[in-house]
């Protein structure tokens, strides 16, 4: 595992079966597009492939594949519409 100080430069899948992260050919849309914050999901909203709610932890703190946090989430995207909630969960950086 290495640190994630800056946004992994590929796309990573994640498979259930093994608890495991594998790189993909293409490029992280984070990378591209130069967000340095964590990616992950909400790990109670379901494990990727399958339906999951994805996250960006906005933080300058390094994580690991594959960390897990608390975080308190403060809003949401939908539809084009902000929601705000002030819920914690746990989420998986990916």
């Amino acid at each position: 595992k290495s640190p994630l100080l800056d946004s992994y430069p590929k796309r990573m899948k994640y498979i259930a079966e093994t608890d495991s992260f594998m790189e993909k050919d293409c490029d992280s849309l984070s990378y591209v597009r130069n967000v340095t914050q964590p990616y992950g999901w909400i790990k109670k909203s379901g494990t990727p492939p399958c339906g999951h709610l994805d996250v960006i932890l906005m933080t300058d703190k390094a994580y690991e594949l594959g960390d897990e946090e608390r975080v308190k989430i403060i809003g949401v995207f939908a539809g084009g519409t902000v929601i705000i909630s002030w819920q914690e969960f746990s989420k998986t950086v990916q």
